[in-house]
């Protein structure tokens, strides 16, 4: 299925650098796990937007790098959804992992498409299984 990626920006100037490189990265990732993409919105904000959908959303008074909401139906065989990304915590995290950014920009974009495809992080064990599910993506990066 032919579907859409977009990117957008909220309170942040951040603008996606290869997205047509990273839609194709992601739309094959997305097909390693059965899915096909109708349309996901990956949309960069800063901190302070995140921390306010998290507690909107999620009713958790923290930051955080990433949220999904998945407006497909868990049977379906195709995303569609809403990825959020707090370039702050991106930055932060990059610099603290010692990592380069825009490989911490990936995993996490990567780690929230990982979510509309069904994969939880809510236990050590599914924290496991979501860390290898990404390595395997960074992996498969052409770019």
């Amino acid at each position: 299925m032919d579907g859409t990626i977009a990117y957008c920006s909220e309170d942040t100037d951040f603008q996606i650098k290869d997205g047509e490189l990273v839609t194709e990265w992601l739309t094959m990732i997305a097909g390693k796990h059965g899915f096909g993409i109708r349309v996901v919105t990956f949309i960069f904000c800063s901190d302070r937007f995140l921390l306010g959908k998290n507690k909107n959303l999620l009713g958790h008074d923290d930051l955080t790098d990433v949220i999904s909401i998945p407006f497909h139906e868990p049977d379906q065989d195709f995303l569609v959804g809403d990825v959020f990304v707090s370039v702050d915590r991106v930055k932060d995290n990059s610099k603290t992992l010692k990592n380069n950014f825009v490989d911490e920009l990936h995993r996490v974009m990567v780690h929230g498409l990982l979510h509309l495809c069904g994969f939880t992080d809510s236990d050590q064990k599914t924290k496991n299984g979501m860390r290898n599910a990404e390595d395997l993506a960074l992996n498969l990066r052409m770019f």
